[in-house]
């Protein structure tokens, strides 16, 4: 798999970012959004895995979709997202839609000693213009206070620096 982003070439913050999360550059591809606007391209083959003492942060899968949908239908658990709860379609749009590029990364969350999904993390730009970049994650509520989004945070974020 290909998994591919774009970012404006003044924008270094982005471009440090991409290549941090291991992609290669392969564009520019001029006039991208309209006359001047340049977008340069960056490209990697398969997600990077993480992994902690207990936890292992790799790519989502189509055999992960009974494990989202878990915590992605579940009403307190989606309270403070700006999506859900999810019905069974959505869940499978979610999971057809975070490998493609739109200049996020997403990660599963899972045990390291079972493999079971517990949740998710991602960490992406949000303004190029502001330099400025978001992290979110959801963890299964029945998996809640175990320190499962602190530990992932903390392992993205050293992934990132």
């Amino acid at each position: 798999m290909v998994v591919s982003a774009i970012t404006s070439p003044a924008n270094t913050a982005s471009i440090a970012f991409h290549r941090a999360m291991g992609f290669e550059v392969r564009g520019p591809v001029p006039d991208y959004d309209g006359p001047g606007l340049d977008r340069i391209v960056f490209e990697r083959g398969l997600w990077t895995r993480l992994e902690t003492d207990r936890l292992v942060l790799r790519e989502f899968v189509a055999d992960d979709e009974a494990a989202v949908h878990e915590y992605a239908s579940d009403p307190e658990v989606t309270r403070l997202a700006s999506w859900g709860p999810n019905t069974i379609e959505q869940t499978r749009e979610f999971l057809a839609q975070i490998t493609q590029p739109h200049g996020r990364v997403g990660f599963a969350i899972t045990l390291h000693s079972t493999g079971k999904l517990v949740g998710s993390i991602g960490i992406g730009s949000c303004s190029d213009e502001h330099r400025r970049g978001e992290l979110g994650y959801v963890i299964n509520r029945a998996h809640w206070s175990r320190g499962y989004a602190t530990e992932a945070t903390r392992r993205i974020v050293q992934f990132r620096i």
